[in-house]
């Protein structure tokens, strides 16, 4: 692994100030795509010095919302994802960076459901449809669902197979 962190630093290197793509970093130095995200950011701050950041709360916020992800922050900084979350605090566990999905104000707050999430949250069914359907069955057949399996619907249908 060391071998290829040295060719994706001096890859690194020769392509400073402008920002590299995964693949062309996977191409430059062979390390498995599934990978090449963490090896990536170790990397950076090995091959830009300038990229080292000091783990106070200002840089923190100011990396996040230049859009840069905790992960990379905490490679810049040489501190844990948990540690580099504790010192940005609120201010910067609020900043929304482009991965997973944005609350409803964009400032982490999730927004509530509509529709038909917010109904099955409350457990009751979407229209009531379905349970009307299902209970007038129940009360003239005296079953409740029909036959799920081959086996089951061949001996409904009396084939001999």
């Amino acid at each position: 692994m060391a071998e290829y962190n040295q060719k994706l630093i001096t890859f690194l290197k020769k392509n400073k100030g402008r920002t590299v793509s995964e693949r062309e970093a996977v191409e430059a130095s062979g390390i498995d795509p599934k990978r090449i995200g963490p090896a990536l950011w170790a990397a950076e701050p090995m091959a830009d010095p300038s990229l080292k950041m000091k783990a106070t709360k200002s840089e923190i916020v100011k990396a996040r919302k230049a859009g840069i992800r905790w992960e990379r922050i905490a490679c810049r900084t040489e501190e844990s994802v948990a540690t580099c979350k504790e010192i940005g605090g609120k201010e910067a566990e609020d900043v929304y960076v482009g991965r997973g999905t944005r609350g409803g104000d964009g400032n982490g707050a999730s927004k509530s459901s509509s529709g038909r999430r917010q109904s099955a949250a409350k457990g009751t069914a979407t229209s009531g449809r379905r349970a009307a359907a299902n209970k007038g069955k129940a009360a003239t057949t005296g079953r409740t669902r029909g036959a799920r399996t081959r086996a089951e619907r061949q001996a409904k249908s009396g084939s001999p197979k």
